[in-house]
């Protein structure tokens, strides 16, 4: 077993930032929390129930849309653009092959999907998704470009800047309009709700545009005088990959991310399909409610994955192991804490906040956060394979298990409804899990897991909160 090692980097200005970027992102994602919170709330009190199904139901599809249209950059961001961090030429060469790439899938995707948007309408049971065609291009393409401009900002180490746009933006803006919405004492349209949707990402965009301004600005008139720190590769003539390595490797890890919509995503699509138009409701509230746990792995890997490909190009085994698992044994002691507040308070939290026509979804939430919670104390084994060249393992385990998880889905789906779903993703969720963990220690030499003895967790405690102090 790998000893404690978390001496990376050891006392550099860049180990400053990686654990004050760790603090702005973690009260970010709270505070985005929090505001997403707020989006729900005010949601169910503007919207007739069939809508509030109707607008989850877009934002389901909005979402697979963008894995689809992002395909993997964010993922091949953070693993190619932390080795040319501090080599201009290079770095500026893959940001343009980058965002031109993102420009390119963005209008494919837009193009098939003005092509088939009524027919998928049609296939949801929600015909009255169609009208909203131009909105979801838009929110498509908003939310491709956001998602890139995070991972370069991330990659880049401008943990500020991320924290600050990343999720808040969107949701304070949505909230905002919502509220203003709720003032007025009228039931909105579904219309009027993709719009606030639309618009608040469209603000977190000119966000992007204006702390990239600045940000280059700020790196053009210090890129002289900023040296190689102990952790970057000290190779000078490092070049980044070509555009059909780069091609490569972005569309298998983007088929594993679009794989992943049948995993994690399918689950409100099933449920229409299946004719529960009525569940489609209580299921995304139920997700909405998921998100308290969901974003604590979020946070991990808004910063530690940009790590893993510099630390395994230089062998550093040990510290590598070290990083992930220690990331992951924080998260899941708060994620432990969560669940249990969560069994605790959950009915009277649900019928208080959201109103007694939603308390059917606290079964379902039971049974998802005890999914979330194995795949919490895996950790970040998945983007511990796509960092370190496993991308095509790691694609072909996510579409044996995507296969298996509709497979399940539709058949208990059938028989129990919403609580049949819940129980296919999280046993999917788990055995996904499990099966990188797997990878990870065979085909990469680490462990991904959290820890479970008490001197390791002892050793955790000790030395983040001595990193805390010092820092």
């Amino acid at each position: 077993m790998a000893t404690l090692t978390l001496e990376k980097p050891p006392q550099t200005e860049e180990g400053r930032k990686f654990w004050l970027g760790s603090l702005f992102i973690g009260a970010g994602r709270c505070v985005a929390l929090g505001l997403g919170f707020a989006v729900n709330l005010l949601l169910v009190r503007i919207a007739t129930k069939a809508n509030v199904g109707n607008y989850y139901l877009l934002l389901q599809a909005i979402n697979a849309a963008v894995l689809f249209s992002h395909l993997g950059l964010s993922s091949a961001t953070l693993r190619f653009l932390p080795l040319c961090r501090s080599l201009p030429e290079p770095r500026q060469r893959l940001l343009r092959t980058l965002f031109s790439m993102q420009a390119t899938m963005w209008l494919a995707v837009g193009l098939v999907l003005g092509l088939t948007w009524p027919w998928i309408a049609t296939q949801l049971n929600a015909t009255v998704l169609r009208p909203e065609l131009l909105l979801t291009i838009a929110a498509i393409g908003l939310i491709s470009f956001n998602h890139l401009f995070d991972s370069c900002f991330r990659a880049l180490r401008h943990y500020q800047v991320s924290a600050l746009l990343s999720g808040t933006a969107p949701r304070l803006t949505i909230a905002c309009i919502f509220a203003a919405m709720y003032f007025a004492q009228s039931q909105q349209p579904l219309h009027y709700l993709a719009l606030a949707f639309v618009g608040g990402h469209a603000v977190c965009t000119l966000g992007y545009f204006v702390a990239w301004f600045a940000v280059s600005r700020r790196k053009a008139n210090s890129e002289t005088s900023e040296q190689l720190s102990n952790e970057e590769i000290s190779d000078t003539s490092y070049e980044p990959p070509q555009s059909r390595e780069l091609v490569s490797t972005t569309v298998s890890m983007g088929l594993r991310e679009g794989v992943s919509v049948f995993l994690v995503a399918s689950d409100l699509f099933v449920l229409s399909w299946c004719g529960f138009s009525d569940d489609v409701a209580i299921y995304g509230v139920a997700l909405a409610l998921l998100q308290a746990i969901a974003i604590l792995p979020a946070i991990a890997n808004q910063i530690v994955p940009q790590e893993f490909s510099v630390l395994f190009k230089n062998k550093q085994l040990d510290q590598l192991e070290s990083l992930t698992r220690t990331s992951a044994t924080i998260v899941t002691i708060l994620a432990m804490i969560t669940v249990g507040v969560y069994f605790v308070v959950g009915p009277w939290a649900i019928k208080t906040l959201f109103g007694p026509g939603y308390v059917g979804c606290y079964p379902v939430l039971a049974i998802l956060l005890v999914g979330r919670l194995v795949d919490i104390c895996c950790g970040s084994a998945g983007f511990l394979l796509q960092m370190t060249g496993q991308h095509m393992r790691l694609l072909v385990l996510n579409i044996v298990v995507a296969v298996a998880n509709i497979i399940l889905s539709v058949a208990l789906a059938l028989s129990y409804g919403a609580i049949g779903v819940a129980i296919a993703t999280a046993i999917s969720l788990m055995a996904l899990n499990l099966l990188m963990v797997l990878a990870v220690k065979k085909h990469v030499g680490v462990n991904s897991h959290c820890y479970f003895s008490l001197s390791d967790l002892r050793q955790v405690f000790d030395k983040v909160f001595g990193r805390m102090k010092r820092n």
